[in-house]
């Protein structure tokens, strides 16, 4: 087994967490609380690297505020000094994990993400309904509350399992703790670490799939799952060992109006896009959404809270989902809020 050992000197030495800085600040130097760190950045960088190494560091408080996404999320908002700490842990722990996680996973990854995962559905609903000829069926289960429901004790012990230094462990139980609920569970929502950790605790989900289960058609984004087979009653015996398996090792569960299995002649939601045999197409709900976080970004820029650079990937990024979705109607949509 591959292990992380003894690494606390580099990764919160002071030129990591000067790199941790430079990685948060981009895209956020408009914001009161950066400008005022930034005011005295080399005394507050150089106090908290030594609250790091005398093991005097502890997490601040989360602040918590209500996004629509489209559905209603609780976002909890590290303190400035803990996004420098969880950015050099992220960036040191990142490179390592990734390596290990399965193909399979695609959330939160380097060189995967929602655009890779749209790519292999399409190849998957080919394949399996051998150039749609023959009836396929999507089984589709995201779990319950997940990052509410994320075991503390267990993520520590999948943690320690590969963290071969105690001091690093330490600063990851007093992030992980730091986040207080009544039962001891719940990661934030809204913390650079959050995205790694939620990774690391369903990795056993990846490997039960694959490697016990042997299910070839199997991806992952975040708790959504998704698997593709010809046989409708097959997905319903994989879905209760499934949820077997999570209620005993991850202590996670997947409620009835969680899951779903349908036919592709009926169409299948997935990640947001329609899918219907070899034609596909973004959901309105989802253009609407994005509509929406373009708006706001064009207002960031005529603020000038964000640069011109930044609203073009923005943009592009927007364009080449509504290209692959087919919805060129709405691009000029799009570039009105521009103009």
């Amino acid at each position: 087994m591959k292990k992380f050992i003894n690494n606390f000197e580099n990764i919160f030495s002071q030129p990591s967490l000067w790199k941790a800085w430079v990685g948060y600040y981009k895209g956020k130097r408009h914001r009161q609380s950066v400008a005022e760190y930034e005011y005295r950045l080399e005394e507050n960088l150089t106090e908290l690297y030594r609250r790091l190494k005398n093991n005097t560091y502890e997490s601040s408080p989360y602040r918590k505020f209500i996004v629509f996404d489209p559905k209603k999320r609780v976002i909890s908002a590290p303190g400035m000094a803990d996004h420098i700490v969880h950015r050099a842990l992220y960036n040191a722990l990142y490179p390592f994990y990734d390596r290990l996680f399965m193909a399979c996973s695609f959330s939160c990854r380097e060189g995967k993400g929602l655009s890779k995962a749209l790519e292999l559905t399409q190849s998957y609903l080919k394949s399996v309904s051998q150039n749609y000829h023959c009836k396929i069926w999507v089984l589709h289960f995201d779990i319950k509350k997940c990052f509410d429901s994320i075991d503390h004790l267990i993520l520590k012990q999948f943690l320690r399992q590969r963290i071969h230094c105690q001091k690093t462990i330490q600063i990851l139980e007093k992030i992980i703790y730091g986040y207080h609920t009544a039962e001891s569970k719940g990661i934030p929502l809204g913390s650079l670490t959050s995205q790694l950790f939620i990774n690391i605790y369903l990795d056993p989900l990846d490997r039960f799939v694959k490697e016990k289960l042997k299910i070839k058609h199997y991806l992952r984004y975040a708790d959504d799952s998704f698997i593709f087979s010809r046989d409708r009653k097959e997905c319903q015996k994989w879905l209760v060992q499934i949820g077997d398996f999570l209620k005993i090792n991850l202590k996670l569960s997947i409620p009835p109006d969680h899951y779903s299995i349908c036919n592709l002649n009926s169409g299948v939601k997935i990640l947001g896009w329609k899918f219907v045999n070899n034609y596909s197409k973004i959901k309105a709900e989802s253009v609407s959404q994005m509509k929406s976080k373009f708006a706001q970004r064009v207002v960031e820029y005529k603020k000038d809270s964000i640069s011109a650079s930044k609203l073009n990937s923005s943009w592009q990024s927007y364009r080449g989902i509504l290209v692959r979705g087919k919805n060129l109607s709405t691009i000029n949509q799009f570039l009105a809020q521009i103009l």
